[in-house]
């Protein structure tokens, strides 16, 4: 996981950073992610379900697809119809 912690200390990504195949490196600098597109095996987008995140677009998405990774994440209005097997899968969110 690159990028800064910001759930507030959510118990549920403290459980996360628990797996033995979740690593957390914290804020990264831009030009260093490459670098970790190279080091990740799938890009993960959790998105709270909120009124702000429904109208997002994550352009993350489409950083980890030209990369070469499959992609799992939240069901947002503004990716569901890009959901494909093996490329990118959502969850129904609470």
């Amino acid at each position: 996981w690159v990028g800064p912690d910001a759930t507030n200390g959510d118990a549920s990504f403290q459980e996360l950073l628990r797996l033995p195949n979740v690593i957390w490196t914290g804020p990264a600098d831009p030009k260093e992610v490459p670098h970790y597109m190279e080091l990740i095996d799938i890009g993960m987008m959790p998105y709270k379900n909120s009124p702000y995140n429904q109208a997002v677009f994550p352009l993350k998405l489409f950083e980890f697809l030209a990369a070469g990774k499959p992609v799992v994440g939240s069901n947002l209005p503004s990716t569901s119809k890009m959901k494909k097997p093996y490329i990118y899968e959502y969850v129904e969110g609470d």
